[in-house]
């Protein structure tokens, strides 16, 4: 039996990859934040990209694991790793302007979801696996000036995802 498979859209054998975005800087919008621990030990964030340096990005998701243990783990009990991995959340909430520099504030999700930030996403080689990924804390609220020259799109309110939080 045969199966007909139609690769003519394609360029490259990544390009099947889904909706993930490919390398570059965006405008994004937080569509998911689940910190419930259910699927892995890690906070999992999906950002909708807005716009980008990458033409064809609207519209896609990246998401993102940020490792932490567990989160009624004592944070100073964790390993050393662990305290690079919450420097990177407490980044993408500075970023997303849910807490301030020298603020200490507990966040829940909801304070996450439809906050704009920018990103830069690289590609990256992981047990012989390619993907993209957010490079330690390259996040920037949108209005900083390190990331001017980074297309913004609509704000977060306008934005075409639709957040399905009932799973949070």
């Amino acid at each position: 039996m045969s199966f007909d498979i139609d690769a003519t859209e394609y360029t490259s054998e990544t390009d099947t990859h889904g909706n993930m975005p490919k390398p570059g800087q965006y405008h994004v919008e937080i569509v998911k934040w689940d910190d419930s621990f259910s699927k892995t030990d890690a906070i999992i964030a999906e950002f909708g990209v807005l716009a980008g340096t990458t033409p064809g990005q609207m519209g896609k998701v990246h998401t993102e694991f940020f490792a932490t243990g567990s989160k009624a783990d004592d944070p100073t009990k964790r390993a050393k790793g662990t305290k690079f991995c919450l420097d990177r959340i407490a980044t993408c909430a500075m970023a997303a302007g849910v807490v301030r520099p020298g603020e200490h504030k507990a966040i829940e999700a909801s304070d996450m979801l439809g906050r704009d930030l920018v990103i830069a996403l690289e590609e990256d080689t992981y047990n012989g696996k390619t993907r993209v990924k957010i490079p330690f804390c390259q996040m920037w609220p949108a209005t900083h000036p390190d990331v001017a020259d980074v297309p913004k799109g609509a704000t977060a309110m306008d934005a075409p995802f639709n957040s399905d939080v009932s799973d949070l």
